[in-house]
């Protein structure tokens, strides 16, 4: 059975991923590299989305998590990557 921290957590990569597109900064490139280095597919997302603000934040999220974070393998890092990515306001 999935725990509801791991489905957060998949949902909020997923959505971090599809967000990280091509024609991003290289933030943005440097996490969809390092989610599938990690092996967790990288959703391909929207070529339109800029790579600022939150899409931004996530991205550092993701840069600075470990591959356990971001498989779920770490329950604690897992945390701490979730309350980062949540973390990750619009701006105003």
């Amino acid at each position: 059975m999935i725990r509801l921290r791991d489905a957060l957590l998949a949902t909020l990569l997923a959505a971090s991923a599809g967000a990280l597109t091509v024609g991003c900064s290289d933030a943005c490139e440097d996490a969809r590299d390092h989610i599938e280095e990690c092996g967790s597919p990288a959703n391909p997302g929207n070529e339109d989305e800029e790579c600022s603000g939150v899409v931004e934040c996530a991205a550092g999220c993701i840069n600075d998590a470990s591959c356990e974070a971001i498989t779920g393998d770490d329950a604690d890092a897992s945390n701490a990557l979730a309350a980062c990515l949540t973390g990750c306001k619009p701006e105003g």
